[in-house]
């Protein structure tokens, strides 16, 4: 139970969010309780037990108090731009512990504890990713609280970790631009590694309101994609679009983020037919998840945009360009394009450039198709 402790306390010191406070606070009291009641049955006599129960209480209460303030999972408000969507096969459990810590703190945690371990981040990349997360989920609460609402799909990621079959969700934006076409075309944004965080949703929200564009970001646990939870997500996505009259099933663009790059050259390899091309941002674009794409009639006329940080360390900038250039000797319309001195966080360090940049593909691409 120590190693609990000694996390809550962790988890208290660099918290961000009031429940993830006060949740932080009922894990400590839990710790006290156990080990006073570990005492009262083995050697003590005397208030030991009493302790133990004040403790239980106290925890209880605090455990109570986080959920209470936790995301309720719904918005109030009726015009909400963001929605979160559920397939009948799964709700949001607001009692899930996922939901007790705020992602923004869950995202704080992993990256010190990268810094501090080893981790795809070095220390100076976590100290520089912490900064850019916390003010990137300050600018999505302070905009658009409907987000913090939702609570988080680091669930999904769990239930995934354990073998657990996640419900089927989404994230939908529909950006006010597009809202005045009769049906908007759609991005659809896919994760990287770690789970459906909506730090690369917002970031991309302003690519989406400048072309009038839905955005909608699937669910797929913690980011380990394959082939059938590819094409599983994305069926069904596709099918939430086709029900929806505004927006346009018949447009859309796919776009990869880190190990979700591996899952859109999956789409192109196995249902190229429904996407009109494929965006990557510093994402898993090797020969490995390329292979194969040149050989598909349909997918080797896709057009795809490549952007990446020549200071990445999880995919070498090499690696991607390689992958690229192999895929142009076939003749793929194939668009590289290496950032200077930028690594994984490409999206959030340059996302001005690179919203620039996938607007101006997307205009060169329909120009020539």
């Amino acid at each position: 139970m120590l190693p609990v402790a000694l996390a809550a306390v962790f988890l208290i010191v660099q918290a961000q969010a009031n429940h993830t406070r006060l949740f932080g606070f009922g894990l400590v009291a839990l710790f006290f309780a156990l080990t006073r009641l570990t005492k009262h049955f083995r050697v003590d006599t005397g208030h030991s037990g009493k302790f133990a129960v004040l403790f239980l209480l106290v925890a209880a209460g605090l455990i109570a108090g986080a959920y209470h303030s936790s995301p309720p999972g719904t918005t109030t408000d009726a015009k909400a731009p963001f929605l979160s969507v559920y397939d009948d096969d799964g709700s949001y459990r607001r009692w899930h512990p996922a939901n007790l810590i705020a992602e923004r703190d869950h995202v704080q945690v992993a990256l010190m504890l990268s810094g501090w371990f080893g981790g795809p981040f070095d220390e100076t990349a976590s100290r520089e990713a912490r900064t850019l997360m916390k003010v990137t989920y300050d600018d999505l609460e302070y905009h658009h609280d409907e987000l913090i609402d939702y609570g988080t799909q680091l669930t999904a990621a769990y239930d995934a970790w354990f073998d657990r079959t996640p419900p089927t969700h989404r994230y939908v934006y529909r950006s006010p631009k597009g809202r005045a076409k009769a049906a908007m075309p759609i991005f659809i944004l896919l994760h990287g590694n770690g789970g459906n965080l909506k730090a690369p949703l917002w970031a991309l929200k302003e690519l989406a309101d400048q072309t009038g564009t839905a955005l909608i970001a699937p669910t797929g646990g913690r980011g380990q994609w394959t082939e059938d939870s590819t094409r599983a997500q994305l069926e069904a996505t596709l099918q939430y679009c086709e029900g929806e009259s505004d927006l346009d099933a018949s447009k859309v663009l796919l776009i990869g983020i880190g190990n979700g790059g591996a899952a859109a050259n999956y789409a192109a390899r196995t249902m190229p037919e429904r996407f009109a091309g494929f965006v990557h941002i510093a994402s898993a674009f090797t020969p490995e998840t390329t292979l194969g794409l040149a050989d598909h009639r349909v997918a080797s006329k896709k057009p795809y945009l490549v952007l990446h940080g020549k200071k990445d360390s999880l995919v070498p900038a090499e690696t991607v360009e390689h992958a690229a250039q192999g895929l142009k000797r076939w003749n793929i319309p194939v668009s590289f394009e290496a950032f200077d001195d930028e690594g994984a966080l490409l999206l959030f360090k340059r996302q001005d450039a690179i919203i620039g940049r996938v607007r101006a593909w997307m205009a060169q691409s329909a120009s020539s198709a």
